[in-house]
């Protein structure tokens, strides 16, 4: 190690009040980064695929990226958008919301999923773990 920061990839460039967010590796090695708006002001925010110094974008039009997991099997994404308050899954290259959150639920902000694929998920304005 050197100590020195090399920059990979800034997937967002041009858009300034966006940052990134989250991270996770993928079975197959590639990098998933989630991005974020500053102050969640607006759906600016994508979930990106980096394969070296390539960045694809998976999803557009969150505004706040959190909990990125994978499933036991390697085969599903799970994905909180804490704003507006979804779940997502990603599998076979298609995504799905698997539940959605308001005020009365309160706001998901991180998830992990167990070794029998349950999937658990913080609610941030709540101090409450959902299964």
């Amino acid at each position: 190690m050197t100590g020195e920061i090399e920059v990979l990839n800034d997937p967002e460039p041009g858009i300034s009040c966006n940052r990134l967010d989250n991270i996770t590796i993928s079975p197959d090695g590639a990098l998933w980064v989630g991005t974020m708006s500053e102050g969640a002001k607006g759906p600016t925010v994508d979930l990106y695929r980096c394969d070296a110094s390539v960045a694809r974008r998976m999803m557009s039009g969150t505004t706040i990226t959190n909990g990125l997991f994978w499933s036991p099997h390697g085969r599903c994404l799970y994905f909180v958008a804490s704003v507006p308050g979804l779940l997502h899954m990603h599998t076979n290259g298609e995504w799905q919301i698997l539940r959605r959150f308001d005020e009365l639920t309160g706001r998901p902000f991180g998830l992990t999923v167990d070794s029998n694929s349950t999937i658990w998920v913080a609610i941030c304005d709540r101090g409450e773990v959902w299964e």
